[in-house]
């Protein structure tokens, strides 16, 4: 399978970074750390119709395919954005419009940054930024509703990373909009796209690390001259940058194949998750060893990366989870396997 992406949209891309870079600096982290606000970019990612990626034009939007868009949360955890970005853009407005024609006010709202909302999921049991949105897409035992904000209740949890603000949210009330078959195919679509926005931002965030702990040896010397030049370090680096450039064609192949269903999607979203998580941990992990025990500290940008690869390690499926999916379609013989499936039939997601 062949990924282009054409230039008008890695022009995008790049605008992206750039918007990211220059107004989520590590300093604006430190002051969330210390109690500020974490949705103070909100506006602006709707002035500049990035929560629209993946809208319809007709509701503001730029109607990306999924494939595309994932390009911009992994934009988002290489910046380590605190806002909902990934959980809006790629998640909660697909799954809006999934659901059809009724929904395309909440989706033009929603695009326009008048209003937010969150996805209560079972592989999402904590959603970030529930407290003060103004309605909740809730996937219960036996249906899906929609519940303005009002009737949801909150309690705050606590997350290893200080830029997402968890909380367990109960919906005891709302418009029923899906039951049965239906409501089932819908959550486990939905599932998908979560899983697949994380694994992207969780590439996002491997880059960033990779790219820190790079500068990082330059300066950092032992006997008389930079880390980065002992060969040791080069070879840890190395593997970080070998996994994380084996885990991105794995996303941005999950990301194709979320507008489809059955086993083969869900194998390559377990895939994608699995490979991006065990990238970001490993670029953490030789983060960590290329800055010592100060890479811990807060004076050091690179923690607030690390506890975020720590915290979306297990949303919308942890290792185990996903390891499940795989290891039940390869030894239930539901996927074929082998080299003339892995690398000659396109069609193949295992």
């Amino acid at each position: 399978m062949k990924f282009v992406f054409d230039q008008e949209t890695l022009d995008l891309r790049d605008g992206a970074r750039e918007f990211f870079s220059a107004e989520n600096q590590a300093s604006r982290l430190r002051e969330i750390t210390a109690g500020g606000d974490r949705l103070a970019l909100w506006p602006k990612l709707a002035e500049m119709g990035l929560l629209g990626i993946m809208a319809p034009v007709a509701a503001g939007g730029l109607d990306l395919a999924s494939e595309d868009a994932l390009l911009f949360c992994e934009e988002a955890g290489r910046a380590c954005l605190p806002e909902p970005f990934s959980e809006t853009a790629a998640v909660l407005i697909p799954a809006l419009r999934g659901l059809g024609c009724t929904t395309e006010s909440m989706i033009e709202e929603l695009v326009s940054g008048s209003r937010r909302g969150i996805i209560v999921h079972p592989l999402n049991p904590y959603p970030n930024f529930a407290e003060d949105v103004d309605f909740a897409l809730a996937f219960l035992p036996d249906k899906v509703i929609v519940s303005a904000g009002e009737h949801i209740k909150i309690t705050a949890q606590t997350s290893i990373d200080p830029g997402r603000s968890l909380s367990s949210v109960a919906v005891p009330i709302g418009k029923v909009i899906s039951r049965g078959r239906q409501g089932e195919k819908l959550s486990a679509d939905i599932a998908a796209r979560g899983a697949c926005a994380v694994a992207a931002e969780l590439c996002g965030l491997a880059a960033r690390m990779i790219d820190l702990a790079t500068e990082y040896s330059k300066v950092r010397e032992q006997f008389g001259q930079p880390i980065g030049a002992f060969q040791a370090v080069k070879h840890l680096m190395a593997n970080a940058q070998v996994r994380l450039e084996f885990a991105r064609p794995a996303v941005y192949r999950a990301g194709v194949l979320l507008n489809t269903a059955g086993e083969a999607r869900d194998c390559a979203v377990a895939h994608a998750k699995i490979a991006a998580t065990d990238a970001a941990m490993s670029a953490a992990e030789t983060a960590i060893q290329v800055y010592g025990g100060m890479g811990y500290t807060f004076e050091a940008d690179l923690h607030f990366y690390m506890k975020r690869v720590w915290a979306l390690a297990g949303v919308w499926g942890d290792r185990s989870h996903h390891q499940q999916v795989i290891d039940g379609a390869v030894l239930g013989k539901a996927m074929p396997v082998g080299p003339g499936n892995t690398f000659m039939g396109v069609q193949s997601a295992c």
